[in-house]
């Protein structure tokens, strides 16, 4: 089962609970952390190998689990395939709702998503929408391992009633994808995501750092 941890990573403004998550981590992502000039990005990056090393003390003994990691705000997530192994790509984004980017909409995503957008009935469903597109194509992208190499409107998001789905995508993807999408009370993002198996923990877990 792909299972997802979020945890509020501002409480790390704090040194005390800094210093405290940082002698959590492995000597490696202590040095990634370290190379960060802004401090929220250090605080971001301990914040999310924090949720790494616990989930991998619960769910990954051997080290070797799929997982992906994302932050975005006062926020972090990561997801992790447990010892059932059934999924080889995963990916998870989590984006801090904002204003709605009108620019960014317009030239990377498809014409299709863009006026679904367009025509939403006010600002705010105008930027929920825009976020949920942005995480659902993020986390995608994560997942067949491309990132950015791979232009958000060269797929294309769809909605049914059970949810997102994809539908037009490269041709060197044709396997099935899945999507799962969570919220958490309180918490003004968007978070979702993807896999080559449809194998989600039905509820995002709250850690608290």
């Amino acid at each position: 089962m792909i299972r997802t941890w979020l945890a509020d990573v501002s409480v790390l403004k704090s040194e005390i609970k800094y210093q405290e998550c940082y002698q959590e981590l492995p000597p490696e992502r202590k040095k990634k952390a370290d190379r960060l000039a802004r401090e929220q990005g250090r605080w971001q990056s301990v914040g999310a190998g924090v949720l790494l090393e616990r989930m991998r003390s619960r769910y990954d003994p051997t080290g070797k689990a799929l997982y992906n990691l994302s932050h975005s705000g006062a926020y972090a997530i990561c997801s992790m395939e447990d010892d059932e192994r059934r999924a080889t790509k995963l990916g998870c984004d989590i984006e801090v709702v904002k204003e709605y980017r009108r620019k960014v909409a317009a030239r990377f995503y498809t014409e299709t998503e863009f006026h679904l957008i367009e025509n939403c009935a006010g600002e705010e469903e105008k930027r929920e929408l825009f976020y949920r597109f942005w995480v659902l194509k993020e986390s995608f992208m994560k997942a067949t391992r491309l990132g950015t190499a791979l232009s958000p409107s060269e797929f294309e998001i769809g909605f049914e009633e059970t949810g997102a789905r994809l539908l037009g995508r490269p041709d060197e993807f044709p396997e099935p994808f899945f999507y799962r999408e969570y919220e958490a009370e309180g918490v003004e993002a968007k978070i979702a995501v993807c896999a080559d198996a449809d194998d989600f923990a039905p509820e995002l877990h709250i850690e608290i750092l």
